[in-house]
This record gives C-alpha cells, structure tokens and sequence, in this order.
C-alpha cells in the first residue's frame, strides 16, 4: 500500500517534511510517497493543494505561521474530508 504524504508549509517546509518522515519511519512496510508545498503566500493555493489531497487521499503535516491560516485548513480539511496535522499549534 502507498500512502501520500502532504508536507505544507508558508515558509521552507522543512519541519512538517522532518517531522512526517519521523512519524511513518514507524510503518517500515508502509510504500510513502512525500510532497512538499513551500512558501504558501494565499489562501486559493492552499485551497487548491486540499483539492488535490483530496484526489491523492493524502495525509497533511503543515506548519503555517500565518494565523489567518488557522481557520481556513481547518475548513479545507472538513470539506475535503483530508486528515490534516498543525505541527506548530498540535492543540
């Protein structure tokens, strides 16, 4: 089985990329394949990037420092029914 991994980020992408490799390095028979988003600068890009995790049945790891953000995946990830994670805010 292969499972996408979406990696987004307003900036480089680098921690949600690290912190989902360390996070599936549990499931050594689980096929990944990881996609990263840098540098989101609006809100049809990620809008855009739901749509197509949606189709890839992909998992998200994000860390968006823009908290205008916050609200607006929390709506992507319900209407796109994506499973979503906030690396920087987890609660």
């Amino acid at each position: 089985m292969k499972q996408i991994i979406y990696a987004i980020s307003d900036s480089s992408g680098e921690t949600a990329t690290i912190f989902s490799r360390s996070m599936l390095a549990q499931f050594p028979k689980l096929e990944i394949e990881q996609k990263r988003f840098s540098f989101i600068k609006n809100i049809q890009t990620l809008q855009d990037i739901f749509v197509q995790a949606q189709k890839d049945h992909a998992i998200v790891f994000y860390t968006l420092n823009n908290p205008e953000y916050d609200p607006i995946v929390k709506q992507l990830q319900q209407k796109h029914q994506v499973l979503a994670f906030d690396i920087l805010n987890p609660f």
